[in-house]
């Protein structure tokens, strides 16, 4: 029982990892920039909602935004709307 009571709760993650860092969201979004432009669109994809009426409102929604193709003026790249 000392052995067990001797470990702690919680580490910090420099303890567990000691490579492992967090990404500011400077860098997340240039990340995020990169992938839309090296795939040239945006996916949007939701969670399905707590109740069967809104996740088929949500879907029907997507597909909505799928068949008009919408392009943003700040982004041109084609939007893709799913389900997950």
């Amino acid at each position: 029982m000392a052995a067990h009571a001797a470990i702690p709760a919680r580490l910090p993650l420099s303890d567990v990892n000691p490579g492992q860092q967090f990404l500011d969201t400077e860098t997340k979004l240039i990340h995020h920039a990169i992938r839309i432009a090296a795939y040239n669109t945006v996916d949007i994809r939701l969670d399905p909602l707590p109740t069967p009426r809104q996740t088929a409102a949500i879907a029907e929604l997507c597909q909505a935004i799928n068949d008009t193709r919408p392009r943003p003026q700040r982004n041109p790249a084609p939007q893709q709307c799913a389900l997950i």
